[in-house]
């Protein structure tokens, strides 16, 4: 298992994830690459990826207990629902960009059975 943050989101989408996640610092390791890659191809959007991972995160937390010792708490209950909210909002920026239609596959992109935005707009130019 491996876990990467290269600091350009533009660049990979496992950077990406990891920024909408904030997952970022290396010693403090939410997820793994692998498991980030699979809520990917799962989900089909850079958004829903980050939701997933959201949500697995939220199921960590909610498996740890919370903490008291004198002055000092720790509160995993409330980082459970940090991530859980925080998964929320994920999907509701996917859901008004519509990222989560997916992504084309090669398969698809090769058999030319898919659909553009526009495709079939006249620009007012004439071909051929």
């Amino acid at each position: 298992m491996t876990w990467t943050y290269g600091g350009n989101p533009a660049a990979s989408v496992i950077d990406a994830i990891r920024l909408e996640i904030g997952d970022t610092i290396e010693d403090e390791q939410l997820l793994q690459d692998e498991e980030l890659e699979y809520f990917y191809e799962e989900e089909g959007s850079v958004l829903g990826a980050a939701a997933r991972a959201c949500e697995a995160i939220a199921a960590k937390f909610a498996r740890e207990a919370d903490l008291k010792v004198g002055d000092l708490s720790l509160s995993a209950s409330q980082k459970a629902e940090h991530y859980r909210e925080k998964a929320k909002a994920l999907r509701e920026r996917a859901k008004k960009k519509g990222s989560t239609l997916g992504k084309l596959t090669a398969s698809a992109i090769k058999t030319d059975k898919y659909f553009l935005r526009d495709m079939f707009k006249y620009d007012g130019r004439r071909t051929g």
